[in-house]
């Protein structure tokens, strides 16, 4: 399985004032055609209305659409898939809701839980936060690229970094070959979008 592209975009308005439906706007505006809508406090009603207007938008640019968190909001809202984390449903229940067809993601934190993630049946893995990043209340411990490159070699299912791309963070771009997608939260993304382009990232992997 490939993921649709290797810039994964996680529309999260957590430490930003900006709305999800803006964010939204912007990257797509950007280029991005892979976004998860993460609401973690947001009422199922006003998630499910959120979620639906989110769909519209990724459709109308043939984007794929990921929901956190909730396969049966992710379910009646069209979206293309739902990601899930460590306490979340299990991936077979999520399955049941979804369906087949569905893309279904799922979260790891370290080297023993991706290991034991192989054989859940999640379509990719997302392994981090391999940076320190504010987009959670409760961020789990940064993990850093040294441990990326050992998590690659653990898992034949696509894996997601987890990362926060700053402008002047300096990255190494030998930490990040053969990384099949890069999770990049909304309140860096936004501004990356907006002054750079996503091509001058991929030159960098």
């Amino acid at each position: 399985m490939t993921l649709p592209s290797r810039l994964y975009v996680i529309i999260d308005p957590l430490d930003t004032d900006r709305d999800p439906l803006a964010l939204t706007r912007a990257v797509l505006a950007g280029g991005a055609r892979l976004l998860q809508l993460r609401l973690k406090t947001t009422a199922t009603g006003e998630l499910l209305a959120t979620a639906a207007a989110v769909r519209e938008l990724t459709a109308a640019v043939h984007a794929t659409f990921i929901l956190n968190d909730r396969a049966d909001v992710a379910r009646a809202c069209g979206a293309d898939g739902v990601h899930l984390g460590q306490d979340d449903l299990p991936v077979a229940s999520a399955r049941a809701v979804v369906g087949p067809n569905a893309l279904i993601g799922f979260s790891t934190h370290s080297e023993t839980q991706l290991a034991a993630a192989r054989s859940v049946g999640a379509d990719y893995l997302a392994f981090g936060p391999i940076f320190a990043t504010t987009s959670k209340s409760a961020a789990n411990p940064v993990l850093g690229c040294e441990r990326l490159q050992t998590a690659r070699g653990l898992t034949v299912t696509p894996l997601v970094a987890i990362v926060v791309i700053r402008i002047n963070l300096g990255l190494n771009p030998e930490f990040f070959r053969g990384i099949p997608a890069f999770s990049i939260p909304s309140p860096c993304s936004f501004w990356f979008y907006l002054f750079h382009s996503i091509s001058s990232f991929y030159t960098c992997i």
